[in-house]
């Protein structure tokens, strides 16, 4: 219940803390899929392919002393296409390779436990490392030329392709050993145990707070004596999880606008288009304004999220223990794991 404790009460600030909802929210999506991370690689690896052969000049290998750098253009432009080839067919394969990990896993696990799986940082770096090198060897191929007065070799950024090959057989091998891992019942129990303790420690601290005296014994009367008035339904205006709820930004409306929000969802319910949210006490000309800035501040989507939902993590474990326990699948050892 939110209402605004008085009028010589102190001011709160709850602007940060609102975005920072948004923002966690936010960032909780992009790191969840598979095209953030190596999106970035790879328009890192443009910018590297752009700058870097622009920076080096028909000097640059006498000055610096470089000679065991040097190539032709000949063989410049038959080690980049070979390492972009090959870089694009391994990309290929780790697409492979994590599919049917994700199937495996799925039908093993249950599908909710994919919510981990596509936060693995192996398949991300795999990806943007197989990617970026591709892209990386393309982009250097542009600035080899070969005819002319003007033939010129970026030796150093060949260099740094044969490099990044390099660094990308670390990487396939890393990836290959993560893979093994993340279909192992103790390695995805222990992903979503730690996310459980995460998302427990994040919203039940310890210490919430100190009691303000004199000022909570009039929140309390003031919410005792609007709370026998009439009350309005808020409406969802939109279908699908409640992932979040910006406590933040719905606190500072209602003590702005001396508003008494009371919710009725929680993270983790599912939404459906003019289910009642909230009951909402306010005056009859604000009561559309109120009902616009509720449903502003609940985060909806396509999926459940542990960043404000607890049992989100606690029934991809249950789901686990039930699958485990299941004739159909015959599995009695899975679920001495989830204790």
């Amino acid at each position: 219940v939110c209402a605004r404790a008085g009028r010589g009460a102190g001011r709160v600030n709850f602007c940060g803390a609102g975005m920072r909802t948004k923002l966690a929210n936010l960032w909780d999506r992009l790191v969840g899929s598979f095209w953030f991370l190596p999106t970035l690689m790879l328009v890192a690896a443009i910018v590297l392919g752009v700058l870097l052969p622009a920076s080096e000049n028909k000097e640059w290998i006498s000055v610096r002393g470089g000679d065991w750098l040097r190539t032709t253009p000949a063989g410049a432009r038959n080690v980049l296409s070979v390492i972009a080839g090959a870089m694009i067919t391994v990309a290929g394969v780790v697409f492979s390779v994590t599919m049917v990990t994700l199937s495996i896993a799925s039908s093993q696990f249950g599908s909710r436990v994919l919510r981990h799986q596509l936060r693995d940082r192996a398949t991300q770096m795999a990806l943007g490392a197989f990617l970026g090198s591709t892209v990386y060897c393309l982009v250097v191929l542009l600035h080899v030329e070969e005819v002319g007065p003007t033939a010129f070799v970026p030796h150093l950024s060949v260099l740094v392709g044969i490099g990044l090959a390099v660094a990308s057989t670390f990487v396939l091998i890393y990836f290959i050993h993560d893979v093994a891992e993340s279909v192992r019942a103790p390695y995805i129990v222990a992903r979503v145990a730690a996310d459980l303790t995460a998302s427990i420690d994040r919203l039940f601290p310890k210490r919430i707070g100190q009691s303000t005296g004199d000022d909570d014994t009039q929140a309390i009367e003031t919410v005792n004596r609007l709370r026998t008035q009439p009350s309005n339904a808020v409406l969802a205006k939109f279908e699908g999880y409640l992932q979040a709820i910006d406590s933040a930004t719905l606190m500072e409306s209602a003590r702005d606008h001396d508003w008494i929000v009371q919710l009725q969802v929680r993270p983790g319910d599912f939404l459906m288009l003019g289910d009642p949210v909230a009951r909402l006490w306010a005056p009859p000309g604000e009561v559309d304004k109120a009902a616009g800035l509720i449903n502003g501040t609940l985060i909806v989507g396509n999926a459940r999220t542990s960043r404000q939902d607890v049992n989100c993590a606690i029934h991809e474990l249950v789901q686990m223990a039930v699958r485990a326990l299941s004739p159909g699948v015959n599995d009695p050892f899975t679920v001495s794991y989830t204790h």
